[in-house]
């Protein structure tokens, strides 16, 4: 005599359409979480930076945490983009890979970084991700 092993989880039927709208809700909680608490590091530090520091790396901080804020947030409407299906998520990641980049160059030269091949290797990179994007804005353009 066999007996079938019944589950709690049988009752239970996931649709794809479901499980889509719930690991979008996870994943966009997860970028605004991620976003506020960046947002509250950044008062933090440019407070900080302000009361101990400087006014130098009170610019600093503030330039790169606020950056920083940007591309999360270019993230998120990559994220919400593509979860509601309009296909434009291929211009904000190269946003938001433009925006990283010029964050680290930023970054660099606060720090006196004086290599100046690291310096033009990112440069080179947001020309190419700017052509890319430039590119792509011709082609939509294009499109009936």
């Amino acid at each position: 005599m066999v007996h079938s092993l019944k589950s709690p989880f049988d009752k239970v039927k996931l649709d794809d359409k479901l499980l889509f709208r719930i690991i979008g809700i996870v994943v966009r909680t997860l970028v605004i979480f991620a976003i506020i608490v960046q947002i509250g590091i950044t008062i933090f530090f440019t407070a900080t930076s302000a009361i101990f520091v400087g006014v130098t790396a009170l610019v600093s901080t503030a330039i790169e945490n606020a950056l920083l804020i940007i591309v999360l947030l270019e993230i998120y409407l990559a994220i919400e983009d593509y979860l509601s299906g309009k296909g434009r998520t291929a211009s904000y990641v190269i946003d938001a890979l433009i925006s990283f980049v010029v964050r680290e160059i930023l970054i660099d030269v606060f720090n006196g970084i004086t290599a100046n091949n690291t310096l033009l290797v990112l440069a080179g990179i947001v020309a190419i991700l700017s052509f890319s994007k430039f590119l792509m804005s011709k082609a939509d353009n294009n499109k009936p």
